[in-house]
């Protein structure tokens, strides 16, 4: 339904949200880094205080790892989930390798809430 949809689309925004920030903090770190700026950590430049590119590189490391080992674990699962309702004939399998639906099966290994767009026949519910 378009109320499925759209929690999809909002919980992938909230993902691409996170990868821009994980983005921005490898940019910053490495722009303190490539004007020479590091020495001057904690310095007032303009509007924006110099941050420790360190530890711009380090928060970026914890940020990555809690992307990437929750998109492994939903990688995981949803594979599980659909060898499984594929073996009990829960889902429509000829619908299952459309395009549509394979894109639906990747944006679900980093968006749990996508598996409600999977082609479920009526009689699994």
């Amino acid at each position: 339904s378009a109320g499925d949809c759209a929690v999809v689309i909002f919980a992938w925004m909230d993902m691409v949200g996170d990868a821009c920030f994980c983005d921005m903090l490898r940019f910053r770190a490495s722009t303190i880094v490539d004007l020479g700026l590091e020495h001057r950590v904690g310095a007032t430049s303009g509007d924006y205080k110099i941050a420790d590119p360190g530890l711009l590189r380090g928060f970026l490391a914890f940020a990555l790892i809690g992307m990437i080992i929750p998109t492994i674990f939903q990688t995981f699962f949803v594979a599980k989930l659909i060898k499984r309702a594929s073996k009990k004939r829960w889902l429509d399998v000829g619908r299952l390798t459309k395009h549509s639906t394979i894109t639906v099966i990747l944006i679900s290994f980093t968006d749990p809430d996508a598996v409600i767009l999977l082609p479920f026949n009526p009689e699994a519910y």
